[in-house]
């Protein structure tokens, strides 16, 4: 084979390699408005949190979008933590998704989603995600409760219905203590989600109420 022919493959190759990477994000701490594209640096929507700590945080103040079509991938077991606001609005046609990394070497898990806003007047959203293979397994008396509930995700004491979550998919998460695919400690409006395949070592495998008053559901598929 010719010099040129090799060096014509190799550069097909690199070429390839370059466009099947996603973005890796490795920030612990998004301190300002941040959003992540569906026309990313590498042109995929994929986000793959690789991180050295255990936590991936939004800020106080700080709001993160993220827009259709993106798909969030953890690399590694990552608590989602969410202090400032998320704004994750997926379509019908263009959903969001939160999964674990399918990538050698990943995680056979990640910490799920944890909305915990130190305001309540705060408007965290979600439509159209997918929520999958969320663990909260924190255990013992010193593990804060969002933890060690909510595998997919945590809704925490100052979460009102100024937050809201429609037409997401909750499946295959599970909690060491309650709230398998969701655990309520405030009050968010939840309508039209399609929730199964989710586990709780203790109570509510689905989900799990223990706000300051009910959340609302409205046609949710359990």
């Amino acid at each position: 084979m010719s010099v040129y022919k090799i060096r014509t493959i190799l550069l097909l190759f690199f070429i390839f390699t370059v466009s099947a990477m996603a973005d890796v994000w490795t920030d612990t701490l998004i301190t300002g408005n941040t959003t992540w594209q569906k026309n990313n640096t590498t042109g995929d929507g994929i986000f793959i949190i690789d991180l050295a700590t255990d936590s991936l945080v939004v800020a106080d103040g700080a709001v993160l979008t993220i827009e259709p079509g993106v798909t969030v991938k953890f690399h590694d077991d990552v608590k989602f933590i969410v202090r400032g606001t998320l704004n994750a609005s997926g379509t019908a046609q263009d959903s969001i998704k939160f999964i674990l990394d399918d990538a050698a070497g990943s995680a056979a898990e990640w910490g799920g989603i944890k909305l915990q806003s130190e305001d309540s007047t705060y408007a965290n959203q979600l439509s159209y995600c997918l929520i999958e293979g969320g663990d909260a397994d924190g255990t013992g008396l010193s593990s804060p409760t969002a933890y060690k509930n909510g595998g997919g995700i945590f809704f925490g004491n100052n979460i009102r219905n100024t937050s809201f979550m429609n037409h997401c998919t909750i499946r295959g998460n599970h909690a060491y203590e309650g709230g398998g695919g969701i655990a309520c400690a405030g009050s968010p409006l939840i309508s039209a989600c399609l929730i199964y395949g989710n586990s709780a070592d203790q109570y509510g495998g689905g989900i799990s109420i223990n706000g300051p008053s009910p959340s609302v559901f409205a046609q949710p598929a359990i």
